[in-house]
């Protein structure tokens, strides 16, 4: 391959102001059943310009077309002798081809002047013929049978008899929309020919540019970049282009092709199927020019293309009915999902025919149509540019006598992107409003086959079928696990609808945006790797306090899908609602006003203990009552806040913690406020054997404890115990496609001791747990979770003062390994699952330090300070030490 540093800005015009770039013409009449070619409309010679050159034509060209601001400003941006010099010859360009008016060219010259550069002699040649808006270019119209080529627009198709039939007369169309047609030129502007530029053609690049979506023209009405952001480039999809040939030779297309087709001879060399027109060339260039930094870019410049040639060595489609179905047929076997037409009728509509007359004619190619549908291939077609005031072409109108095949069909209407109305070339969507789109083809910028890094600008339909398809590819991309026709029906459901876009006669399903349609559609369902199905809005987590507050689930990364089942991958952490610690100081004071239980003997072996809390002393939280026996033997039951007070164990009266207990911490949940408890105690072997239920609206458990006085001063106890819980894992709460169930079994064991000695109280308290509950959706499976709790203290109590000082850590989760189970992505035409396991533990540890007094006054019965500190508070690893001073007084009645 060799690649000539050159560039050029092809620019044809017509004295009718139509300029002829492809030359398709097919038959079509009740009276043959064939299609035949016919000869172009005559165009002429390309003007080859520098890069440099070719921006500044397209800069100044339009900002005349604004206002004389506009050109003020773009001339303000001029700032040395090269680029005065590059301005010399764009305007010497813009004189030639009559696209600049005078008071513009006049502000030019006095730019140019100002660098001492002589006045450009065609300058004055400017006239006020060109002084309304610019005149659009590239607009082909040939004429045949009746069916034309969208040349610079769109057109016509296939191909059999014979006997041509004389064709209607050109004529231009009246405009729908601004700019109005310049008057007619006279004669053909003959081109300026000059030196390309030579240079190095950079590397490719990962994502297009501003540079080369501006180069292009009309990308930035069609969402495309933000499609592109996010890293759908068309990698996915396979493109088939049925046109005049292909310069794969060009630096934007070199290497973009996987497969070469000639519809003539059956070769699938690269060289036979070469382009002699340029039409084909700059067809392929808005599908798949690729992201070099180098010029413009395609639509999606990561897919590959299959370059079909259906035109003749004059650029005629001359091939047959039956070449041009071979022409599909090799494209759908060869794998392509999209195959771009732009070519098609011109004067012949659906509307005129029936479909016995247009199967009579066009038999092998709807044969091929249809099995086409059948396998998914879609099939975009240019309406045409015969005028906003006619039916779209026969090719882009089909499924209006076949609807078989109309979820696999998709019509073009052009846009001119600098008004957003439909050109006034383009025909409208009319008849094929359903499966019709609008996109933008005005004054488009893509390769030509001049040479190997030659541009052309080109207008009309068949610049906007390849826009069309190259979204497609795109979104192909994005969402391979739907079919081609979701994708089509996802375009179509998406296109801006808003506006002069409503008008679904001209703009059928409204203007593309490929921004909106790589967005989900609707709610999103994750999918399990079972295929239990759970809305994304309704899938959360919220783990409880023994697992602190973070977030175990950040960065594992799901595919969750929308109401057409196309795929985004999402953060699962975004489902987890992390707990933010803040101490509850309101609590926390609560909490210390809690008096010391306080037991009174009702005689016979019986006694009542009693305590209450608040800060205003008038909430009864612990009353127990109970009874002592002959050999040890005990019993104790009513209604507590702490399990300690059922065994008279030592109480914290003084502390602010609140998840701090003596007793094992499994029995009531975060929730709870008191419980019913019994416990039935005996002698046994020198100790005591005491057994405990427990009850709670969470709750429910039993434990057996054994304590034995190894001293007068020390009593250990050991205890094990079950608890059944309704409150799933320590509170835990689940939904939508994250669950564990309610019911959570939890067996413990633990050790707790006592020291007695004068007025001193040593304690300590250590427990663990194991705990199961069951799992659905997204969670395959958790296995047993470890948790642990401790405490150690003392406590000088001196009759009206007692000094306490408590270490602690409340209930933590050791270990909590969980299996993830769900759908990550899409291959080989089915989702792929992925397994992760995670650990549900937090990452840290929280320990509380707390130093206590309390003691009474005249004037106060309590009187209570505490100090404390609360190191990784919530479990977590991250967060800073907590400091906190609580202060309460109480007096009670």
């Amino acid at each position: 391959m060799t690649l000539a540093s050159r560039s050029m800005w092809w620019i044809s015009m017509r004295k009718n102001l139509l300029a002829s770039a492809v030359c398709f013409a097919v038959a079509v009449s009740p009276s043959v059943n064939a299609v035949h070619a016919a000869t172009a409309a005559p165009s002429v010679a390309p003007v080859s310009l520098p890069p440099e050159v070719a921006t500044m034509v397209r800069d100044l060209a339009t900002a005349a077309e604004q206002s004389q601001t506009a050109v003020k400003q773009t001339l303000a941006k001029v700032k040395s002798v090269d680029e005065a010099r590059t301005l010399q010859a764009a305007l010497d360009h813009l004189t030639q081809a009559q696209r600049i008016d005078a008071a513009s060219a006049a502000l030019i010259q006095a730019r140019i002047a100002e660098f001492g550069l002589p006045a450009t002699a065609n300058a004055s040649a400017a006239g006020s013929i060109f002084g309304n808006k610019l005149v659009q270019v590239g607009l082909a119209v040939v004429g045949v049978a009746g069916i034309a080529a969208a040349a610079g627009g769109g057109g016509g198709g296939g191909g059999g008899s014979t006997t041509p039939v004389t064709p209607p007369p050109v004529t231009q169309p009246p405009p729908v929309t601004e700019p109005p047609p310049a008057p007619p030129i006279d004669d053909p502007i003959e081109p300026v020919v000059q030196e390309p530029v030579v240079g190095t053609v950079p590397s490719p690049v990962a994502r297009p540019t501003p540079q080369e979506y501006a180069f292009t023209g009309g990308m930035e009405i069609t969402g495309i970049q933000a499609a592109h952001s996010r890293g759908f480039t068309g990698k996915s999809a396979l493109v088939a282009v049925l046109d005049t040939g292909f310069n794969s030779e060009h630096v934007e297309l070199y290497g973009q092709f996987a497969g070469f087709f000639n519809a003539f001879t059956g070769s699938e060399l690269a060289a036979d199927a070469a382009d002699v027109d340029g039409h084909g060339t700059h067809v392929a260039g808005i599908i798949a020019a690729k992201a070099n930094n180098y010029m413009g870019v395609g639509y999606a410049p990561d897919t590959k293309l299959l370059g079909v040639r259906i035109g003749d060595a004059n650029g005629q489609l001359s091939v047959s009915t039956e070449q041009t179905a071979a022409a599909f047929r090799w494209s759908r076997e060869k794998g392509a999902d999209f195959i771009n037409n732009s070519w098609g009728t011109r004067g012949v509509y659906a509307s005129t025919y029936t479909a016995t007359q247009i199967e009579s004619a066009l038999g092998p190619m709807l044969s091929e149509f249809r099995t086409g549908a059948q396998n998914d291939v879609i099939y975009i077609w240019a309406n045409g540019n015969e005028g906003s005031d006619k039916q779209p072409g026969l090719y882009a109108a089909l499924p209006q006598l076949f609807p078989e095949l109309k979820g696999n069909w998709v019509a073009v209407a052009n846009i001119d992107s600098s008004t957003g109305r439909l050109h006034s070339s383009s025909q409208r969507c009319g008849d094929a409003r359903e499966w019709c789109i609008s996109a933008p083809g005005t004054e488009i910028s893509a390769p030509a086959i001049t040479g190997d890094d030659y541009y052309a600008v080109l207008t009309g339909t068949s610049m906007a079928a390849p826009a069309v398809t190259g979204a497609l590819a795109v979104l192909k991309d994005a969402f391979p696990m739907l079919s081609n026709e979701a994708i089509v029906t996802r375009l179509f459901f998406t296109a801006n609808k808003s506006g002069v876009y409503s008008d679904a006669s001209l703009y059928g399903q409204g203007l593309m945006d490929v921004d909106q349609a790589s967005l989900p559609l609707g709610p999103m369902s994750l999918v399990g790797s079972t295929g239990q199905i759970a809305p994304l809005s309704m899938t959360t987590m919220r783990l409880g306090g023994a697992f602190g507050d973070s977030n175990p689930l950040q960065g594992v990364q799901v595919m969750a899908l929308d109401i057409q089942g196309a795929g985004f991958m999402t953060d699962l952490g975004g489902v987890v609602q992390t707990r933010t610690y803040r101490h509850d100081l309101a609590a926390a004071t609560d909490r210390l006003a809690k008096q010391a239980p306080r037991q009174v003997s009702a005689g016979h072996g019986m006694t009542l203990t009693f305590s209450h809390s608040g800060v205003d002393g008038n909430v009864t939280d612990n009353m127990v009552m109970g009874f002592t026996g002959n050999g040890g033997l005990t019993s104790r039951f009513g209604l507590v806040s702490n399990v300690d007070v059922l065994a008279g164990g030592v109480n914290f009266a003084g502390s602010s913690q609140q998840k701090v207990s003596f007793a094992a911490p499994y029995w009531m949940s975060e929730t709870d406020i008191r419980a019913y408890g019994l416990q039935q105690g005996f002698g046994l072997a020198g100790g005591n054997l005491a057994f405990t239920a427990v009850s709670t609206a969470e709750r429910t458990g039993v434990s057996a404890a054994y304590s034995y006085n190894l001293a007068d001063a020390y009593g250990p106890t050991l205890e094990m115990g079950l608890v059944n819980g309704k409150d799933s894992l320590f509170g835990t709460e689940t939904g939508g496609a994250l669950g564990f169930s309610d019911k959570a079994e939890t067996r413990f064991v633990g050790v707790r001791g006592e020291f007695h000695h004068n007025d001193i109280t040593l304690f300590h308290s250590a427990y663990m747990g194991q705990s199961d509950v069951s799992a659905r959706g997204l969670i395959s499976g958790i296995d047993t979770v470890v948790t642990s709790s401790w405490s150690f203290g003392g406590k000088y109590d001196r009759g009206i003062r007692q000094y306490g000082l408590l270490v602690a850590q409340p209930l933590k989760v050791e270990s909590a390994n969980t299996s993830l189970s769900f759908i990550d992505g899409y291959q080989n035409g089915a989702f792929t699952t992925s397994t992760v396991n995670v650990n549900l533990a937090p990452t840290g540890r929280q320990i509380n330090t707390e130093l206590y007094f309390a003691t009474s006054s005249r004037a106060f019965d309590d009187i209570k300070v505490s100090l404390m500190r609360m190191d990784q508070p919530d479990h977590n690893a991250s967060a800073k030490s907590d400091h906190v001073a609580t202060f309460s007084v109480g007096t009670r009645f």
